[in-house]
């Protein structure tokens, strides 16, 4: 009789598990299986579509980032070996896990979804990676008549003209950060042009009264659970890069509704640490007081509601300290591939005076900082050669639409690449070398191979978006850049190690695992 209680248990949860159990295979099988199979045979149909040739089951085309990463390459290499054939398409069919995107790659398409937006291709808000941080800023709203206004007040306050007041303070910060370095010591280029870029937001944002907004510390989680205390500073680069990570963790392939509601940890973990970020920059704007400052402007600006302001300015953030910071770090290295390119920078900046370090204020303005069109030029191929971010956030189409004969439903995701355009060899000469002469009008090199000078075409240069909803703050980013690189090269002289030099396969974009470690071998001029 007991063992047969015993079997009739088993039975029965046997019997009852099958009700688990059938519906769940069911799903995996619908949702790993079917589904990609069905999407991928949907696009193939279509001749200007590009597909990947397999599909790994679970993983999709992030298994090309494992991939990578396993063979010690920076994790989105790929994009360049598939670009040669990627460019011959009018669409890329991508599938991130099981939940596919669409980006347009030629012209005809990259144009064809301006013509539409915003009516049919617009934001749609992402709660995944970056979208955590900037869930509700202007960035992740629809084209609507508030979150233009937001934008455009924005960028109207840091256009080149209105943030070029900033320069001397941008000087100051420069003087504080890098003019402390000694020689001998070594430096990690990224972390370093991160505490530079993070000052000059600052400088910017909340004014000359908030120099030390990065220096503020509170109580971080690690990922152990314990808690240390973090400066605003390193929270942000920390938060950012986690959010980004946690794209490549195996519950969001597996189940992404753990990623999207932050139902376990690192997801968990992660929101706790926004939400304690958020709190400490939240009791700074009420110490703002600075009249020369976006905060103050913007506080003043009674069209704009100040929790609305709150996620534009945490926007910014995120976006604009990071992104500058690896595209200073990709010039940094690439200037120490190729020499040349690094005396050209100097000589010209020797010519504006940027050299004569009893007089640098008088260096430091808009006027001169116009004349580099060399260092200008440097600094757009950095952004070309490796672009900080290789996407952009979620678009969707909020109806059904046919463009160059390709049918798209409702609700279909979109993302603009930043990344493959700029290989194409169809527009550049020689896309895998650094080249800043390809963007000065009195070079060959400046149009398409094998045209008879024929100029590139729109938006095959394109690492602040394109578009109505292209960065806002690419003016700021471009003289910040500036900033930064004049002081650098004309106070510092650094080695990197040859064998990371001769590394075709390290990459500077956002959430990189590389360091630039920097050996400071000489301090120039008056070491300030």
């Amino acid at each position: 009789p007991k063992l047969r209680m015993i079997y009739d248990l088993f039975r029965t949860i046997g019997y009852y598990s099958l009700y688990f159990w059938i519906p769940l295979i069911i799903y995996f099988l619908y949702a790993y299986v079917y589904k990609p199979y069905k999407v991928r045979n949907y696009y193939k149909k279509y001749k200007n579509v590009w597909v990947a040739p397999s599909y790994v089951i679970f993983l999709g085309d992030a298994y090309n980032y494992v991939k990578n990463i396993m063979n010690d390459r920076i994790f989105y290499y790929h994009f360049k070996e598939e670009a040669k054939e990627v460019n011959n398409y009018d669409f890329k069919l991508e599938m991130i896990g099981v939940n596919p995107q669409v980006k347009p790659v030629s012209y005809a398409a990259q144009k064809a979804f301006e013509d539409h937006c915003p009516r049919v291709f617009d934001k749609v808000r992402e709660n995944m990676c970056l979208g955590k941080i900037i869930k509700d800023s202007f960035g992740q709203s629809r084209s609507n008549e508030n979150a233009m206004h937001r934008r455009r007040t924005f960028m109207k306050l840091l256009s080149f003209n209105a943030c070029s007041k900033y320069i001397p303070t941008m000087l100051e910060c420069c003087k504080q950060e890098i003019g402390a370095w000694k020689i001998g010591e070594e430096r990690e280029g990224l972390y370093e042009m991160n505490m530079v870029t993070f000052g000059f937001f600052n400088l910017a944002m909340f004014g000359k009264d908030m120099m030390n907004v990065g220096l503020k510390t509170f109580d971080y989680e690690k990922d152990d659970g314990t808690m240390m205390k973090i400066t605003m500073r390193d929270s942000l680069m920390e938060i950012t890069k986690n959010m980004i990570e946690s794209m490549k963790h195996p519950l969001t392939a597996f189940l992404p509704i753990m990623n999207e509601k932050e139902l376990c940890n690192p997801f968990k973990r992660n929101r706790r640490n926004l939400n304690a970020f958020r709190k400490v920059l939240k009791q700074f704007l009420d110490q703002v007081t600075d009249e020369e400052s976006v905060i103050k402007a913007l506080l003043d600006d009674k069209s704009i509601d100040n929790d609305e302001m709150f996620e534009d300015l945490l926007g910014f953030m995120c976006a604009g300290t990071e992104t500058s910071a690896h595209t200073l770090t990709t010039l940094f290295y690439h200037v120490k591939k190729k020499p040349e390119v690094l005396e050209k920078i100097k000589e010209e900046l020797k010519e504006n005076g940027f050299f004569d370090y009893n007089n640098l204020e008088a260096a430091y303005n808009y006027d001169n900082l116009m004349k580099l069109e060399y260092l200008n030029n440097s600094i757009k191929e950095a952004l070309r050669i490796d672009a900080p971010v290789f996407e952009t956030m979620e678009y969707k189409t909020w109806e059904d639409i046919e463009v160059l004969g390709v049918k798209f439903p409702k609700n279909t995701i979109f993302k603009k690449d930043l990344y493959i355009p700029h290989y194409d060899e169809k527009e550049y000469f020689y896309p895998r070398e650094f080249i800043p002469e390809r963007f000065d009008p009195e070079s060959d090199l400046f149009y398409k191979p094998n045209s008879d000078k024929k100029s590139r075409r729109p938006y095959s240069y394109c690492p602040f978006g394109y578009g109505h909803r292209a960065c806002p703050g690419q003016s700021f980013s471009m003289l910040e850049l500036k900033v930064a690189c004049c002081y650098f090269f004309t106070h510092v002289e650094y080695d990197v190690e040859q064998k990371l030099l001769d590394n075709e396969y390290v990459g500077w974009a956002v959430c990189t695992p590389y360091k630039l470690p920097m050996k400071i071998t000489e301090r120039l001029g008056n070491k300030k």
